[in-house]
């Protein structure tokens, strides 16, 4: 039914801002994922996002993922990047000034970033964003495993590499 409902949207809102509000017999956690499902279906745009225009900035690989996660965590604002699902590529709006990397600086940013990973995907709200990111932004589905999973490889030398083949 929701598969249906979905395909007979009306076109003539597509590019306008609007909103959509469930309702239903399900719980929170069959809200979400029904957003979710909705939003990668009907391929809705986050308003509040910061799309850089690709002339404007920077460009970034998509893998390694795990070096992204740590490239995304180095903004002041997680806007002001956008996954360019097309080209496989991550554009950054403006480029953050980057702490200096040492193996001591990177082994605390892996465990605070696994540690703030699984709180957050044990968070109803903080999981439903993820949900939402991946959705919106049209990430793969093992996109956040594969960095979740990476983290623990990524080393001084990948880092480097990675941030080496950013281009402005």
């Amino acid at each position: 039914m929701l598969g249906q409902q979905i395909c007979d949207f009306p076109n003539t809102l597509n590019g306008r801002p609007e909103t959509i509000v469930l309702q239903g017999p399900g719980g929170a956690d069959s809200a979400r994922w029904t957003s979710a499902r909705i939003i990668k279906s009907l391929q809705l745009n986050p308003l509040k996002t910061i799309i850089p225009d690709p002339a404007e900035s920077r460009s970034c690989p998509w893998q390694p993922v795990s070096a992204q996660f740590w490239l995304q965590d180095q903004l002041s604002d997680a806007r002001l990047s956008h996954a360019d699902i097309k080209n496989k590529r991550w554009l950054l709006a403006e480029w953050p000034q980057l702490p200096p990397i040492n193996s001591q600086s990177l082994h605390a940013w892996k465990q605070t970033f696994v540690q703030q990973w699984q709180l957050n995907w044990q968070n109803p709200a903080t999981q439903f964003d993820m949900l939402a990111d991946l959705a919106y932004y049209r990430l793969p589905e093992n996109y956040l495993l594969q960095g979740y999973w990476g983290i623990n490889a990524l080393d001084i030398h990948q880092l480097e590499k990675y941030l080496a083949q950013c281009q402005a």
